[in-house]
């Protein structure tokens, strides 16, 4: 009697508001928190690309309880609005029964958000420190590499043009660039 059609019917609606309304909140906060992150750490497009799923378990435990509330309003508001209660109640249906698919989705979401807080967030946030170390790391590289490949050029130029002094200007660029690679 407790899960009976009327209720698996209210869990269904619950479950489709539900994810519709999660998806959507999930995205706002998701292109927030991007935009908030990208322009603190300097993120380029492509480590953008690749952190968007770790940033998403971050952002569910804040949409998760909201969307789970506003799932319950809308599906038991519609349900009032259009006298579906009144007609369950006097069919004899108790009025506690109908609030069984609200408490199930209810205490779902909330073993979702502990598992999350538990395990996948630490998880996620450590790999995205990762991603963050690596593209500043390679940033420094890029950059080690590019005044590298400048030395080379201003090298190979001033070796065409002054072949007597090579040897002198060859020292002169091995000192810079460990100096560029220590500094």
């Amino acid at each position: 009697m407790y899960f009976g059609t009327v209720n698996r019917m209210i869990l269904a609606e619950l479950v489709k508001v539900f994810l519709l309304s999660l998806i959507a909140l999930t995205g706002m906060f998701l292109l927030a928190g991007l935009v908030q992150e990208a322009t603190r750490k300097g993120l380029s497009p492509s480590q953008i690309l690749i952190a968007i799923p770790l940033f998403i378990p971050s952002t569910l435990p804040f949409t998760i309880p909201a969307t789970t509330l506003f799932a319950t309003c809308v599906v038991y508001g519609r349900m009032s609005a259009d006298n579906e209660v009144l007609v369950l109640r006097a069919a004899g249906v108790n009025i506690y029964h109908l609030l069984w698919p609200a408490l199930l989705l209810g205490l779902g979401t909330t073993a979702i958000t502990g598992g999350l807080y538990y395990d996948t967030i630490p998880r996620s946030q450590q790999m995205q420190k990762h991603l963050t170390c690596r593209g500043i790391e390679f940033r420094k590289l890029l950059r080690s590499f590019q005044q590298t490949l400048v030395l080379r050029q201003v090298f190979q130029h001033q070796v065409r043009h002054d072949s007597g002094g090579a040897k002198k200007f060859v020292r002169i660029l091995i000192v810079r660039r460990l100096t560029i690679k220590q500094g």
